[in-house]
Formats: structure tokens, sequence, C-alpha cells
């Protein structure tokens, strides 16, 4: 079931659906020319800069694929792509890690990593809805349901928020 047949099955209006979309969407200004290798070097290099800061902040690069291998086997590699059918219907991101937070004074003030997934777009993507765009729109709002933050993303700036 994607994202959109969940939605229409609860009825809900279009605009909530948006809204769901948008809490996992940073986008920044649309700009011509840079490929998604470059933002997503931009990315890491952003999380590297807060290794240096007292919270600091860990990625690493989620490939995700299947093939055969040279005995003939056939492989599946990359996080929620178990089968075909999972692969087909959640969408993990380009870059998995964690992010440390610091819990707050009623949670006893310890640090913790929060899981964080980002997936990386072009500069200057748009949110099309295309069916692997609500797959992936569909694995953010999972990982962001259970406390950890997953985004999809142009630009560098959304690290830091």
């Amino acid at each position: 079931m994607t994202i959109v047949e969940w939605a229409q099955r609860w009825k809900l209006p279009p605009e909530a659906l948006k809204e769901l979309c948008e809490t996992c969407l940073h986008v920044g200004p649309h700009q011509n020319g840079d490929s998604e290798s470059i933002v997503q070097a931009e990315i890491r290099l952003a999380a590297a800069r807060t290794a240096k800061s007292r919270l600091q902040t860990f990625l690493w690069r989620n490939n995700r694929g299947a093939g055969k291998l040279a005995n003939g086997n056939f492989l599946r590699w990359g996080l929620a792509n178990d089968s075909k059918g999972l692969g087909d219907s959640v969408k993990s991101g380009d870059l998995i890690g964690g992010e440390q937070i610091q819990i707050t004074p009623d949670m006893v003030g310890s640090v913790i990593m929060r899981f964080l997934s980002i997936e990386v777009k072009r500069r200057d993507w748009k949110f099309a809805a295309t069916a692997e765009e609500l797959a992936q729109v569909k694995w953010a709002t999972i990982i962001n349901s259970l406390g950890g933050r997953a985004i999809i993303t142009n630009t560098d700036g959304s690290i830091q928020k």
C-alpha cells in the first residue's frame, strides 16, 4: 500500500498528506547545476564539521540495489530492501547515521544518538509525488514517527535543523 492509498483509505484530505510530506522535506533555493553527488558531499562535510562540536553527527552511505553474484546467487543490499515488494514501497535514505542530542533535564540529562536518515536530491529538485518519492516519504514518515529524524533534501543547510 502506498502512502497515497493509505491516506485515501483513511479519508485524509490532500492537504493533510501534503503537510505530512512537508515534515520531512527540506528544500533550499532552487539552483541549477549541482548534481546529487555534489549536494551529498556538502551534506557529509556539514556533518563532519559537527564532529568538532560537543554534539556530533555521523553519516554513512547507504547503497541500495540488487543483483547476481559471480557464483549465481542473488543478493539485495541496503536498508529496507529485503524484497522487491518492500524495496519498491519503502525507500531508505542515501545517508544513514546518527546525531547526538541532549536529553532534557526531565530525562536525566543524558546524551543519546538519534537515528538519522537523509535522502539527497539534486540542487534543482522539486517534489513531484512520483512513486519513488512517495516511497521515500513513507520511509521518512516511519523513522520520524519512531523518534528518529529522516529528511529529504537538496541542501546541506538541513543538517543543522
